[in-house]
């Protein structure tokens, strides 16, 4: 606060010494003496031999122009100053001239934080909030650190910091632009597309050590998009797969604008054309534009079909036929469904669909639904034809849905760009490599007290251990007489019981050679030749003969237009930001939330508990009392109170009375509105029996009557549609 004119605070410049070693000594002196007397210095003028520093409230504030937002300052002229001056003979910096006036009160301990001066980073504190940054930290937490170093930090700080580093960092290019600089000249591959007018629609990345990953492991991938990761509303692809730990890996990344067949071919190519090798099996969900580019492009590679997609997509369509019935139906439903999915020959598969649909017949719906959309995908899903393929039991998509989790969990918002999203990636990738060697050279190195007899001394330190312990599993099984199967063999790349048993009786050991080389601790990558099946390019003069021809016949406008793409590939190649997409009317909602949008099956299952709701006032179903709009209900000739939470007393007497005396209690309007243990349930159950004559059901499963009595009517009308009493 400014003090009136002619009135001024002095400091005591005593406790200031006189001389000082350096420059840098002065400076961190004259601050810290500062800070004690409750102001702020900054440097005012300085010369090769001389310096000068002023209160940071001196001098006056210039309004910038066209200023665009309210602003203030602290500025209140102050004539606070001192100047140190360099010793020609010693060096030494000494006090030269000061000015110890202030025209403004000094601060108290605890308003020092309102000095950005006192509050300034040094070039190590940037080091530290970018390193804390990249690796995901909050800005408040990066803060708090700070905080509790003793220095006078507020968040904004922080985001200063960040948004300086970002700036320098960039180096007036857009961050998309600086990020496939970034990728294109570091240990990455990388590939992107833009439209007409520079725009990245498609940028697929990834890094050497996955590359090497994807040429190792390249049996089985898992492909899979999420969504809002990024604000320009693209979604992210994953391509993962599993190493001989059976852990996920990255193999690779890439954002595209649209999920077409087209978009997935290219994902397709370009993660081909750096790996240099293809897949035995793909698992995905049933996105049609995938599996149509996988049938075009790979044709020899096997699609599997995630089994927990299918049967949420079955729940989502189907359950609503079996709202008449009791959750049971629905179960054994989705229990002869797994049967007809487990079938292991062709004969028998076409045996229990037969039985399946003959079953539930009377369920037409929900037979065709299965039949018109999954059928005809049998063999990518039935144990039958996947179990003559080796997918290492990798039946379901929840691994690559992992891998989606895993960077959401880093991204914590959906507004960050490009270089954003791929910095948070790179974090996600860079700690599954670091765990992976960890594992290798741990495995490779040390032996497993359970796996120190001889049996298993040709195999250790070169099979990985999750496989050497698999194979335990089965030596502890009994190997039933009749011909082994091969599946478990065939699915997992290991020995089963029956080789195992085969083993024991001849007296020999485990040899390497029983195992897939996906179990291998020491194995190199592969790199195959994949045919190119693009068409090939014409002869590009030709194309400009042809088109020289007709461009004489175009209209002027066409011409333009002609000219006007032709320049614009012409030029240096200039990469624009993508658009940020707006799908709601009016203004922008804020929504920078990560979390997926609800499943078309959880909305089924929401909608579907609604059902089994009952409104306690007006008795209807889909609602509850909080929600309801209907007026409340009379209960009684006189419109008496229904009771919401009876006492003891009232509970007590409807379970002892006699059933003449429970109608009574019924017409008085006292109703039950809480869950009751299971011996009042059972108690009162009879008593209702009497009282409605009803059939006679379990236990907890008829719901007691509720009265609708109108004013002039004698006649009791009993009716069932509440559950006022709380059964379940």
């Amino acid at each position: 606060m400014q003090l009136p004119e002619g009135e001024f605070v002095y400091n005591t410049i005593d406790s200031l010494p006189a001389e000082f070693e350096s420059l840098q000594q002065f400076k961190e002196k004259a601050k810290d003496w500062a800070r004690l007397q409750g102001f702020g210095l900054s440097i005012k003028r300085s010369k090769k031999s001389k310096i000068w520093l002023m209160c940071t409230k001196s001098g006056e504030y210039v309004p910038p122009d066209n200023a665009s937002k309210r602003s203030s300052t602290q500025k209140t002229d102050c004539m606070f100053f001192l100047s140190a001056k360099k010793n020609k003979l010693d060096s030494r910096w000494r006090l030269d001239n000061y000015d110890i006036r202030h025209n403004h009160r000094m601060l108290d301990p605890h308003e020092l934080i309102s000095l950005p001066v006192l509050r300034r980073f040094t070039t190590e504190d940037v080091n530290e909030v970018d390193v804390l940054s990249k690796c995901g930290v909050e800005p408040s937490s990066i803060a708090d650190k700070f905080i509790k170093e003793g220095r006078l930090v507020v968040n904004h700080d922080i985001y200063n910091a960040k948004k300086k580093i970002k700036k320098d960092l960039l180096e007036d290019k857009s961050p998309t632009e600086y990020l496939i600089n970034r990728l294109q000249n570091g240990n990455y591959h990388s590939k992107y597309e833009t439209d007409l007018g520079g725009r990245v629609t498609h940028l697929f990345f990834t890094h050497n050590d996955l590359i090497s990953l994807a040429q190792t492991y390249n049996k089985v991938w898992l492909i899979d998009c999420t969504y809002k990761t990024n604000r320009y509303k693209h979604s992210l692809a994953d391509i993962v797969s599993l190493d001989c730990f059976n852990r996920t890996v990255y193999l690779g990344f890439a954002f595209m604008k649209l999920e077409t067949e087209e978009d997935y071919r290219w994902l397709l190519k370009s993660l081909l054309d750096v790996v240099k090798c293809k897949p035995d099996v793909i698992v995905c969900d049933r996105e049609l534009a995938l599996m149509n580019a996988i049938e075009s492009d790979l044709p020899s590679v096997n699609i599997i079909l995630c089994m927990w997609h299918i049967n949420k997509n079955i729940l989502s369509n189907c359950k609503q036929y079996f709202i008449s019935e009791n959750d049971d139906a629905w179960d054994s439903f989705m229990n002869e469904w797994s049967k007809v999915c487990s079938a292991s020959s062709e004969v028998e598969y076409a045996e229990k669909w037969k039985n399946f649909s003959d079953i539930y017949s009377t369920q037409s719906l929900a037979i065709d639904y299965i039949e018109e959309n999954w059928l005809p995908y049998r063999r990518h899903f039935v144990a039958f034809w996947t179990n003559q393929i080796r997918h290492f039991n990798q039946l379901v998509s929840s691994r690559v849905e992992g891998a989606h989790s895993k960077i959401k969990k880093k991204l914590k918002t959906s507004s960050g760009d490009y270089l954003t999203v791929c910095d948070r990636i790179e974090n996600s990738y860079v700690s599954t490599v670091n765990a992976y060697r960890h594992r290798l050279s741990l495995q490779s190195t040390r032996k497993n007290r359970e796996l120190s007899s001889d049996f298993f001394n040709l195999v250790v330190n070169r099979i990985s251990e999750y496989a050497l312990f698999k194979v335990m599993e089965q030596l502890k099984l009994v190997v039933v007489d009749g011909k082994c199967t091969g599946v478990f063999r065939m699915v997992w790349g290991m020995p089963c019981s029956h080789d195992l048993a085969a083993l024991r009786r001849s007296g020999n050991h485990l040899a390497v050679e029983l195992f897939d080389e996906q179990w291998h601790l020491q194995k190199k990558p592969k790199v195959q030749q994949i045919s190119d099946k693009d068409l090939e390019v014409e002869n590009l003069n030709c194309i400009f003969e042809q088109l020289k021809n007709l461009f004489v016949s175009w209209p002027q406008s066409r011409k333009e237009d002609l000219l006007k793409v032709l320049r614009e590939h012409m030029r240096e190649n200039i990469i624009k930001l993508p658009l940020i997409k707006v799908t709601c009317k009016g203004r922008p909602k804020n929504n920078q939330s990560i979390k997926r949008d609800p499943s078309k099956f959880e909305i089924v299952e929401k909608e579907l508990k609604k059902t089994h709701v009952r409104c306690g006032n007006c008795c209807e179903v889909g609602h509850n009392r909080r929600t309801c709009k209907n007026p409340k209900k009379a209960v009684g000739l006189e419109q008496a109170v229904v009771a919401d939470k009876p006492n003891s007393t009232q509970l007590k007497s409807v379970i002892d009375s006699t059933d003449s005396e429970f109608e009574d209690i019924i017409k008085s309007g006292c109703e039950m509105k809480r869950p009751m243990a299971e011996h009042d349930k059972s108690v009162l159950n009879g008593k209702l029996l009497n009282v409605c004559s009803l059939k006679s059901e379990p236990v907890g499963r008829i719901p007691p009557p509720s009265i609708d009595v109108e004013v002039g009517l004698q006649k009791l009308k009993l009716r069932c549609p509440g559950n006022c009493f709380g059964f379940k």
